[in-house]
């Protein structure tokens, strides 16, 4: 997933909690991202210290995307693979992020609990 910088699209800090959505994989009651393979567990904040700080993050700006961070959704996607599930995440306050038409990318996020299919 790699996420589109709009012309309008700047860094902000989120002034509380923002809803949002992922779709992740699903084996054996644990949770992964589809693209990267990392763990997700419920209810745990996860944090990335380095955000578009090296070299290569800033050129990735100049192409217009960003492919580090939390990527997630504004809203829950309506199609997705049978063997993944939609989740329900926060960008908790005080997190940075980029936010297009209909995707963030952040710095922070916390899964709060899978939706019902």
């Amino acid at each position: 997933m790699c996420f589109t910088i709009l012309p309008e699209s700047k860094l902000l800090t989120a002034k509380e909690d923002i809803i949002c959505h992922k779709v992740l994989g699903q084996y054996e009651n644990k949770l992964y991202s589809v693209y990267r393979n990392f763990r997700y567990k419920i209810n745990k904040t996860y944090r990335i210290f380095r955000w578009l700080k090296s070299a290569l993050e800033k050129e990735e700006l100049k192409f217009n995307s960003i492919s580090r961070g939390f990527h997630s959704y504004t809203e829950i996607p309506r199609h997705y693979y049978l063997e993944n599930v939609a989740v329900e995440c926060i960008i908790p306050k005080g997190s940075k992020y980029y936010q297009n038409y209909c995707e963030y990318v952040s710095n922070k996020i916390k899964i709060i609990k899978i939706l019902k299919k």
